[in-house]
């Protein structure tokens, strides 16, 4: 690993509308489901509020604690993995909460970590956010059928060519391809049928891995309710995602829970990014901000 990569700092995605609707107030309770490179967190803690920052990878935690004035009375870190958010502020003795924020996609840093995340990396499909989960990206693809693959890609990724790069990926993990190298297979699929898609070829294959790896949206699910059962009456919850299977599960889960009277939601249309952020940071092109506020009891 490259220690040299956290010495930037990383560029959070919408975070000035974050703040917006999660309108920190100084001594107040909020919660960052997915600390990252720490910016949504750090900027709770300097408006004054009391943050508990969460994250599954023990080094981000580390990092945090190296780049930022913290831990410290006023802003607590855990390793943990969000779907256990509501376990957490009970024995933090950290509820009820007055936000909570969800940033689910992957800081830059992980991208230069060797972990197979990166079309770019010489590093072996690994794609794991905690160090404590058992099965790689290459792992899982050993493990399942060609059938079992192809359906993930489809449903997961609505990948259009899913036959041909489940029987790709079988051969690769087979031979030891690397990220980089089992990326360029994905794009030669491709290529052979003239097609060139804006971003990279293999991005919604990744995605799939990453999803499968680390049980993300099953997690997120968890998650959400864990968020809600946290939240004082009047608290917000912001979730921003990164991909339209995400987006979808907290688009049904706050309609759900509007139905159902416990949340009023308060983006009717997913929140984009301006041009110039998106400019600013690539990363940030397929951002989306939904938020919403839990109801009185």
């Amino acid at each position: 690993m490259n220690k040299n990569v956290f010495r930037s700092r990383h560029q959070p995605v919408l975070l000035a509308a974050a703040m917006k609707y999660l309108d920190p107030k100084p001594g107040e309770r909020y919660l960052d489901a997915t600390l990252g490179g720490g910016s949504y967190s750090y900027t709770l803690y300097q408006k004054g509020a009391r943050v508990l920052s969460l994250d599954w990878d023990p080094l981000m935690i580390d990092q945090a604690k190296k780049h930022y004035p913290c831990p410290n009375a006023s802003w607590r870190l855990r390793v943990a993995n969000f779907a256990d958010l509501a376990q957490v502020c009970q024995k933090e003795k950290f509820c009820p909460l007055a936000g909570v924020v969800f940033d689910l996609g992957l800081t830059k840093w992980h991208y230069q970590l060797g972990r197979g995340f990166s079309f770019q990396e010489n590093a072996p499909l690994d794609m794991r956010l905690s160090p404590e989960l058992p099965q790689t990206a290459a792992d899982i693809i050993a493990a399942s059928s060609l059938a079992q693959l192809e359906k993930w890609l489809l449903q997961i990724g609505q990948e259009r060519f899913a036959a041909e790069i489940a029987q790709f990926l079988k051969k690769a993990v087979g031979r030891g391809l690397m990220a980089a190298e089992i990326a360029e297979g994905i794009a030669e699929i491709y290529r052979r049928h003239h097609v060139s898609p804006r971003n990279n070829p293999a991005t919604k294959t990744f995605l799939v891995l990453r999803i499968l790896v680390n049980q993300e949206l099953e997690n997120l699910k968890k998650g959400l309710e864990g968020a809600v059962a946290s939240l004082a009456a009047g608290g917000r919850l912001v979730v921003v995602s990164f991909h339209s299977g995400e987006d979808r599960l907290v688009k049904q889960f706050f309609r759900r829970q509007e139905r159902e009277k416990r949340l009023k939601i308060l983006t009717r249309k997913a929140q984009r990014p301006a041009a110039a952020e998106v400019k600013q940071n690539p990363l940030a092109r397929s951002a989306r901000l939904r938020a919403a506020e839990k109801n009185e009891n």
